[in-house]
């Protein structure tokens, strides 16, 4: 139950840019991001707000998924997010549902 959902906003704006999971500091770290979040941080600023914490990782990742679908992805033409992926979703669900041969 140390997991927690966080979302980074452009400075003086209501609706975020990235949606993420993350445990300690993850939310306030600015290694292993995409280059197309260092080129908003970069231009707009960062603001980061904790949505939700004290969850499991379950949990976490799963509210993670329907707060990316609610606000949609840039590279797919759904809305205003820089998240590129949702494969850490993919990879939990597929590593608990693979079948052992």
């Amino acid at each position: 139950m140390n997991y927690y959902i966080y979302a980074h906003y452009i400075l003086n704006s209501d609706i975020p840019f990235y949606i993420g999971v993350g445990t300690k500091l993850r939310a306030y770290d600015s290694k292993k991001r995409s280059i197309l979040w260092k080129r908003y941080v970069e231009k707009y600023g960062l603001v980061v707000k904790i949505l939700q914490e004290n969850l499991d990782k379950e949990t976490a990742m799963s509210v993670e998924k329907e707060l990316i679908q609610k606000y949609g992805r840039i590279n797919k033409g759904t809305g205003t997010l820089v998240n590129l992926t949702e494969i850490k979703y993919r990879k939990e669900t597929l590593g608990r549902n693979q079948k052992k041969n």
